[in-house]
């Protein structure tokens, strides 16, 4: 129970905090500028996906079998989710090298999101002085690494949810399908429309003349 009540007090706890950053008078450059504001988002993403991808815990489960299997690697207590895949440990140690090689499937989304952060630093820093730029890149720092943590325990909940809710995922799926299907929405799903038949034309009755029976 509580560890189920940390783990949903984690990612609500990391977006107060990156909202709260955020908002530091020292990223107005980067907040008053939509393609930079997007790319302070991108870049952290593609960082998250880098780090997911290098952990070995991580990286080798990501698949289909190895998510849904009931006894498989993500058949985990909530605190071993905590301990196994979201421990910032593990995201060091991928980062630095220190537990194996990186896959290639990690250095591309890892190398992107650093070129990206280094080209807003760039553009941003050319035109602020020393003090005004040291403030500017701390505080890109520290929301980028929130906004990367962030990330990551989204996508780990995200394959934990799927994990203990497979099933039941299955049974909904299902169960919209009909709906859709009822409501003649069938064509959503790659059949086409039902469409009703027009009801057979009733033959009119020929009038008797009067006076003849």
């Amino acid at each position: 129970m509580a560890g189920g009540l940390v783990i949903l007090m984690l990612p609500l706890a990391l977006f107060g905090l990156q909202r709260r950053l955020s908002s530091l008078r020292a990223l107005r450059p980067v907040t008053g500028d939509p393609p930079l504001r997007r790319a302070l988002w991108i870049a952290p993403a593609l960082l998250a996906v880098g780090h997911v991808l290098a952990v070995p815990s991580i990286g080798d489960t990501l698949s289909l079998g190895g998510v849904l299997d009931v006894n498989g690697p993500w058949a985990l207590s909530a605190w071993e989710i905590l301990g196994q895949r979201l421990d910032p440990r593990l995201y060091i140690a991928a980062w630095t090298g220190t537990t194996q090689a990186m896959p290639t499937a990690a250095q591309v989304p890892m190398l992107a999101g650093v070129a990206l952060f280094c080209a807003v630093t760039v553009t941003l820093l050319a035109g602020h002085g020393l003090l005004t730029g040291g403030r500017l890149l701390l505080a890109m720092g520290l929301v980028t690494i929130t906004r990367v943590f962030l990330i990551v325990t989204g996508i780990v909940l995200t394959l934990y949810t799927v994990h203990l809710l497979n099933f039941w995922l299955l049974a909904v799926a299902i169960v919209v399908i009909q709906v859709l299907r009822s409501r003649g929405w069938s064509g959503w799903i790659g059949n086409q429309p039902r469409t009703a038949l027009p009801a057979p034309a009733r033959p009119r009755a020929t009038p008797t003349p009067r006076g003849r029976s």
